[in-house]
């Protein structure tokens, strides 16, 4: 088998046509591209910097939630090893206040 003979069809695809409108905005559009790069990266920067605030205050939501089941896990514990009907007097519990009122001595 020999080489294939290029056939008359095969020149006729592969002819140029030279447009000068395009061949202008080719020149003078590297400026407009520079700056459609620069806007580009800007925008996608700010999208990230949007991205990582949304993920931190997730995240903070997260802890303060999983803070708050600790302390109600440890609230239940502490009810559970002093009875129910005990009262725990702390973080300003007014019943708690007005008990300790109630037993002062009265001179």
């Amino acid at each position: 088998m020999g080489k294939r003979r290029k056939s008359a069809k095969d020149d006729d695809a592969k002819t140029l046509t030279f447009d000068p409108a395009q061949r202008y905005q080719f020149l003078t559009g590297f400026k407009k591209r520079k700056t459609e790069r620069r806007k580009w990266a800007v925008r996608e920067i700010l999208e990230k910097e949007r991205q990582d605030a949304m993920e931190a205050k997730k995240d903070y939501r997260d802890d303060v939630k999983k803070r708050w089941k600790d302390m109600q896990r440890a609230e239940k514990r502490v009810e559970a090893l002093l009875g129910p009907k005990e009262e725990v007097g702390w973080l300003g519990d007014a019943q708690a206040a007005e008990k300790l009122q109630d037993e002062a001595p009265v001179t």
